[in-house]
Parts: structure tokens; sequence; C-alpha cells
């Protein structure tokens, strides 16, 4: 047996040439990257090559900057009602508030209002949506929203200054209303005025209802006025709890059907829980609101 010949060693030949190949690259790439960092240490700063750091995105044109401010200063955003719908809108008997005012920079007629409703959720509706049952959103103004319910144009103010910034505790008795003097006439003699008929459907309109929760499903409504006196003109007392509307129970009953039975008929019979007690009233155009 041979251990060395020919043939072994033609290969122990062409292996150490690879191996020296290899190991002269490596050498030679290992000098280039000492000779580079030996250079950046004892070379000039701008020899070495300053980095420049690549540019900042192009900021917006300063001149849309006025633009823009022009845009809010000099042009109404919403929808401005014309003089015509706002005479011929009423105070709206709804349970709604106005949470805010959305302005849409798209197309025209985009601008929108967020709604608190009477189970006290936020709805964001436009132009032409359904608000409530029987309610549709007729426009956005800037402190006020025009609403159609059941055909009749109505309004909702951003901040109504007859009703106040935070309603009043049901147990919390209220302050008696200042007095005003009546106007004097001509010759001095205090004018009288025909107090006006509470009917329903206007005393809808100076009732606030929250909801009164039990096991998380509504079973009544807590009643506070408004401020414009038809529920003290009414017999109604802040913090009536009412049960029953002309003998329905409100238990799972929506608001918007509380406000269209009750604005459908000229009289209404209420049970309501006032002072632990439950208590019948009846309202009637006639006769008012009686026991």
């Amino acid at each position: 047996m041979k251990l060395f010949g020919p043939e072994s060693g033609a290969r122990l030949a062409y292996g150490s040439i690879g191996r020296t190949a290899v190991e002269a690259v490596l050498a030679l790439t290992t000098g280039l990257l000492l000779a580079r960092f030996a250079w950046v240490i004892v070379a000039p700063g701008n020899a070495a090559g300053a980095f420049q750091a690549p540019p900042l995105p192009a900021l917006a044109d300063a001149s849309s900057a006025p633009s823009s401010l022009s845009l809010l200063t000099q042009t109404d955003p919403f929808q401005a009602a014309s003089p015509d719908m706002a005479q011929a809108a009423i105070p709206t008997s709804l349970n709604l508030q106005i949470a805010g005012l959305r302005w849409s920079d798209g197309e025209a007629g985009t601008s929108s209002a967020v709604l608190i409703l009477p189970d006290n959720t936020q709805k964001r509706v436009a132009a032409g949506d359904q608000i409530i049952s029987g309610a549709i959103l007729e426009s956005v103004a800037a402190d006020r929203v025009f609403l159609r319910f059941n055909g009749q144009l109505q309004e909702l103010l951003l901040k109504d200054p007859n009703k106040p910034l935070f309603a009043a505790s049901s147990n919390e008795s209220g302050a008696p209303a200042p007095t005003t003097s009546a106007p004097q006439t001509d010759q001095g003699q205090t004018a009288t005025s025909t107090p006006q008929t509470v009917t329903p459907a206007l005393l809808m309109t100076d009732i606030d209802m929250q909801p009164e929760l039990r096991n998380g499903a509504v079973t009544g409504y807590r009643l506070s006025p408004r401020g414009q006196g038809h529920f003290q003109a009414a017999g109604l007392e802040t913090g009536d709890l009412v049960l029953r509307v002309n003998g329905a129970s409100l238990e799972g009953m929506g608001p918007d059907a509380i406000q269209a039975a009750v604005m459908s008929s000229d009289v209404i019979a209420l049970d309501v829980v006032r002072r632990g007690a439950i208590v019948r009233l009846r309202l009637s155009p006639d006769s008012g609101l009686s026991q």
C-alpha cells in the first residue's frame, strides 16, 4: 500500500494554493479596513467626508396658513340658517342636547352634529339622517341645529340661556324664582296678561327627562324643568318620577314613544312618585294639572 503517490501529491499542491489565495484575500481586506480606520482618525475633519443628513421633508408652504385663517375668519363653515327658517322653527320638545358641532371641509352640506340622545348616548348625524324615530336633522347652523319632528320644523340650541349648565339634584329643593314687576302702562297701571294655557304639547317643551334604571332596564323617567315656566305652571315638581302615562307602563319604552304619545293627546294621565308616594296627575287644557 502506497501512502504517497503522484495523485495524492497533486491534491496537496492544489489545496495549498487555494488556502494561500484565501489567506491573501483576507489579509488584503483586513489591511484596507485598517488603513481606512487609521485615515479617519488621523486625517483632517473635512478630509474624512462630512456626514450629510438627508434633507427634512419640506414643510407646508407658509402662504397656505393665511389662506386657512382667512377661511375661518371670513366664512361661516356651517350652513347659516335663513331668517325664514329661524322664524318658522319652534323650540324642540324632544329630550335632546348638542354635544358638539362639526364642520367638514369637503363637499358643501357635510356639516354634522353630535347629539346626546334621551338614553344619554351620543350620535353623530348629518343633514337628512334620522336622530330618533320621527325626527330628521334638517340643517346645522353655527349655534343650533334644525330638525323635523313629525313634519314640524323645530330648533335645538347649542346652549339654551334659560337652562342651567348643570341640572339640579332631584333631592334638592329649588330656590324660588325671582319675581319681576309687570310692565307699567302709559297711565301708570300695571298691565295684566292672561296666563297661557298649558297643554301637554307645550309642557313637553319645558321638561327634561332622565331615565331611571333598575337592573339595566328603564323603569321610569325623572323630570326636571328647562326654565320656561310651563313645568311649574302645570304643577309638576322637580324630581317627579313618572312610571306610567295614560295607564301604560314606561318600562322599556323609549323617550320618542313617550313624546309621540303625549303630544298626540290633549289630555294625559301621569302616575308619578313624589316624595315616596305614588300620585295620579291629570293634565288637560281646560283644568290644567289636577290630582
